[in-house]
């Protein structure tokens, strides 16, 4: 589990890093930036419930009207949804009895796969 926590740690340093000091490489115009503006457009054009070809856009339209339309807000539930898959992932494989170290192994680069916490949060 610690692996689990450490990973999501560092992912909203870098969320914090990415929205408040400089943009990571690969956030700019890939994934995080896009979504943002994405969902500001919906909200912009009052198309909230026109469904996109992407629902997490959708849904972070959603969240923005009633909660935030900060970058760091939208990042961070990036973050979130890395740590369920996490969770989820280290769940499948106590259920199909991965050994310990393997699953260690897994869960490290699932989470501390340079592209996946650059670009994702």
């Amino acid at each position: 589990m610690a692996i689990i926590y450490f990973g999501t740690f560092l992912r909203i340093l870098l969320v914090f890093y990415s929205s408040y000091i400089a943009l990571l490489p690969g956030a700019d115009h890939q994934d995080a930036v896009r979504f943002h503006n994405m969902a500001l457009d919906i909200l912009e054009n009052n198309n909230l419930f026109v469904m996109h070809e992407i629902p997490f856009i959708n849904l972070l339209a959603f969240l923005y009207k009633y909660i935030s339309q900060s970058f760091f807000f939208g990042s961070f539930l990036s973050v979130i949804a890395i740590f369920f898959s996490a969770l989820f992932l280290k769940k499948s494989m106590e259920i199909i009895k991965t050994n310990k170290n393997l699953k260690n192994l897994i869960l490290f680069f699932f989470l501390f796969l340079s592209s996946c916490i650059i670009i994702t949060s």
